[in-house]
């Protein structure tokens, strides 16, 4: 009977050394990383604030890091060389999107944000092409934006002296500059169907941000009871703004213009028609849908995060504000239009956005890639289908590339004559043939909320006596979750007429005609 017992014994210790082995078992020349627990492995270390850890891990393990999660690996990228190594000079490989719970969920593999191969490149270059044409980085875009920052102001001032949360209009606003882009039309601000529906996705991510992450590198979790539950809301997230965005595509079914199209829903259907008896055409009303979906959900929460923040930070400093004001006076003029072209001659402002896209990435560890073959990365073997995850938070906040990197330092974009200094390790909308598709419009929608809001207004704390805002972010997934806080405007000059006229409804066509 005791030499039985030994033999389970000692064939249960085997069956464990076996297992931690195996479970310490890496692919031949794989880049290196914690072992973490067995099972979960470094999951638990992601409870807070993913970005963070991972940088933490990154300064033992180096730049390009091999992460195990449950029986998979996810390499993690740290550095501005491993991410335009494997983004740009390998971006082929690096292209893919990963088998993805939440992409799952979210887009259904419709549209273009979680797809990979033929059917994206195709689709991404048709909506490069049409967004070119349709004013994205163009004068007739900077038009619908500053349009939209002067109906903003008007919004805001209902609100003068008196605390209030900047939130809801901002989102509004930045939704509306996408949906004339997407459908031609924009929205009032006392529309609650489309308020609600244009934050449904933004509000999820920002209620589960750390569900998000842990259920982005253990997707296994989505059987337990919070995770399924929170995947679940998700869905019907998707769903609400889906109901918003169905009407507005079926309206212009009869509308479609077959010679030229004003708005990207109908160039979509006009390329559907076209390709109709194509049996290989990727080009559906499925797809549409999602195309419109990612459109809204990565061309407004985004935007907004970097804003918010923006605000968080030009609140809690009088002096910043002044500056800018200053050069806003000196170059475009107290009443002056601000164009794009006066960001050149606007260093300092440049530099206050620059260093607000560094020290608060909106996105801090980007969007997920998927090695598509096996490949080699800065000396190390990535298999096919490994994920690979940018730490652009990590890059922003590496103290070897940026001196003192938690204090807020516009000056650090600006040469010894004042003049701005653009530092190739800022990558806030990442690189390669997948960096955000919405850039030139991002960029211009900064730059005309910020100018036009401090054209008009001071950013002051909600009482004389408040404390600073805080600076703090305790939560991020997808987004850098700003803090919730009211802030009160007062208006720079006495009186002021804005010097465009808002249409709520007004379309494309019309401000092509302008």
């Amino acid at each position: 009977m005791l030499n039985i017992l030994c033999w389970y014994l000692a064939a249960i210790i085997l069956i464990v050394l076996w297992s931690i082995k195996q479970w310490r078992k890496r692919p031949t020349n794989f880049p290196p990383g914690p072992v973490g627990w067995p099972v979960v492995g470094s999951a638990f270390q992601l409870k807070k604030r993913a970005e963070i850890a991972f940088q933490e891990m990154s300064q033992e393990y180096g730049p390009v890091m091999g992460v195990k999660m449950l029986r998979t690996f996810t390499v993690v990228l740290s550095s501005p060389d491993a991410v335009t190594q494997a983004l740009a000079k390998l971006g082929s490989e690096f292209s893919g999107r990963p088998e993805s719970v939440i992409l799952d969920t979210l887009t259904k593999r419709r549209g273009v944000a979680g797809i990979d191969g033929p059917k994206w490149r195709e689709n991404r270059k048709f909506g490069n092409v049409v967004m070119r044409k349709l004013g994205a980085g163009r004068a007739v875009m900077e038009d619908w934006i500053e349009q939209e920052a002067v109906y903003l102001c008007e919004e805001l001032r209902k609100h003068e002296h008196k605390p209030f949360n900047i939130n809801k209009p901002i989102m509004h606003a930045v939704a509306n500059v996408i949906c004339r882009l997407v459908v031609g039309d924009s929205f009032p601000y006392d529309d609650e169907k489309f308020v609600k529906a244009s934050r449904a996705l933004g509000d999820w991510f920002r209620e589960n941000s750390n569900t998000f992450m842990i259920l982005v590198l253990v997707p296994f979790l989505r059987h337990i009871p919070p995770f399924r539950n929170a995947l679940a809301t998700l869905e019907e997230s998707r769903e609400t703004l889906n109901d918003m965005l169905r009407p507005l595509i079926e309206k212009h079914k009869d509308q479609v213009d077959t010679d030229e199209y004003r708005d990207f829903v109908e160039a979509y259907l006009q390329e559907i028609d076209k390709t109709k008896n194509d049996p290989n055409s990727f080009y559906n009303e499925e797809d549409l849908l999602g195309f419109v979906r990612d459109l809204f959900l990565a061309g407004t929460d985004t935007t907004v995060a970097a804003l918010r923040w923006t605000f968080v930070y030009l609140t809690n400093r009088p002096k910043v504000q002044k500056r800018i004001q200053k050069e806003i006076d000196v170059v475009i003029g107290p009443d002056g239009r601000p164009k794009m072209s006066h960001l050149d001659d606007m260093h300092y402002t440049k530099a206050v956005m620059s260093e607000m896209l560094r020290i608060r990435t909106p996105g801090p560890l980007g969007v997920p890639h998927r090695v598509i073959q096996d490949t080699k990365l800065m000396g190390f073997n990535l298999p096919k289908n490994t994920q690979v995850i940018t730490n652009l938070w990590a890059i922003h906040h590496d103290p070897k590339l940026w001196e003192d990197p938690e204090k807020f330092d516009p000056e650090r974009f600006l040469d010894n004559d004042g003049e701005f200094k653009p530092s190739p390790n800022l990558m806030a909308f990442s690189v390669g043939s997948r960096h955000c598709m919405g850039e030139s419009i991002a960029k211009m929608e900064y730059f005309f909320f910020i100018v036009v809001l401090l054209q008009r207004f001071h950013l002051k704390l909600e009482s004389d006596d408040a404390p600073p805002v805080t600076e703090v972010c305790h939560r991020s997934g997808q987004f850098l979750i700003p803090p919730e806080f009211n802030m009160r405007l007062k208006e720079r000059f006495n009186s002021r007429r804005s010097h465009v006229h808002y249409s709520p409804t007004i379309t494309m066509k019309k401000w092509n005609n302008l």
